[in-house]
């Protein structure tokens, strides 16, 4: 990984992105996450365009998410932002995205690309510049789709959430900037204060210097209706809770770190820039 630059200087302090997924699916997701980056205990989020109520949810946050926000690009639990007969290989009969995608899934990677770029500019347009892209289902890992994730990284120089090693070195193989160490099962044990330190110290101990370690969470206020929406419902208030307790700023506390966004990336992709110029 490039170094991060800093006023012309190499940074070497290690980077704590904490990103909550899943920003407007819901009034209570929205109000947790909220809550959550302006205590400072989460540091980025990622939010979805094709959600019922998305808009109305992202535009009124807006002003609490510059800087801090990337796009949650979605394939599943949605309606497309392009009108269903120009995506047609990405819905059902109802217009809508499925509930979930099989890994063998293989939709036209030209009609990928379009929504995936319709859903970027929808968020551009309701005010929200995003910092970087990942995946709802993380179906950005989908093989037929990593085509058009790349094309959509690059058509608006954005970082991209990287699930392993491997995984980081082909973005940085592609030219794409992404962080060095990913945390994905916070949801998956004991969600509570003390494992969320526990995952963010060993993160950041994986870490290289100068680098950034990411570890994605889902809070959201308890708020009935929500198993309609989402089958992870009842765990996103155990999350907010433990995030409200010891969230970003004891992780790196105890790390020696800085808590930060993917915007710390962007630095990455100017520089690789200036270099293929050079």
């Amino acid at each position: 990984m490039l170094p991060f630059r800093d006023a012309g200087r190499e940074r070497r302090v290690k980077t704590l992105i904490v990103n909550a997924d899943d920003f407007g699916l819901s009034d209570g997701i929205c109000l947790g996450v909220v809550r959550l980056l302006d205590a400072g205990a989460v540091t980025s989020t990622t939010v979805m365009a094709c959600a019922a109520g998305a808009e109305e949810r992202v535009r009124r946050h807006a002003a609490s998410l510059r800087g801090l926000a990337g796009a949650h690009l979605q394939l599943t639990a949605g309606r497309p932002r392009l009108p269903p007969e120009r995506v047609g290989s990405l819905t059902g009969t109802d217009g809508n995205f499925p509930r979930r995608l099989p890994a063998s899934h293989a939709p036209d990677p030209d009609e990928v690309v379009a929504e995936w770029t319709a859903q970027v500019e929808a968020l551009l347009s309701w005010g929200v510049t995003p910092t970087h892209l990942d995946g709802h289902h993380h179906v950005h890992l989908l093989p037929a789709c990593r085509p058009a994730l790349l094309a959509v990284a690059r058509r608006f120089g954005l970082p991209v959430r990287a699930v392993s090693a491997a995984d980081a070195a082909a973005l940085r193989g592609a030219g794409i900037a992404c962080p060095d160490v990913f945390v994905r099962d916070f949801d998956e044990g004991d969600r509570t204060a003390r494992r969320f330190l526990a995952l963010a110290a060993r993160a950041l101990a994986a870490c290289p210097a100068g680098g950034a370690a990411e570890i994605m969470v889902h809070p959201g206020l308890a708020e009935p209706g929500l198993e309609a929406l989402t089958s992870y419902a009842a765990g996103r208030a155990e999350e907010l809770a433990a995030l409200a307790a010891s969230g970003a700023a004891a992780a790196v506390a105890q790390g020696g770190a800085l808590p930060g966004s993917f915007s710390v990336l962007v630095r990455d992709i100017v520089d690789n820039a200036a270099r293929a110029k050079g």
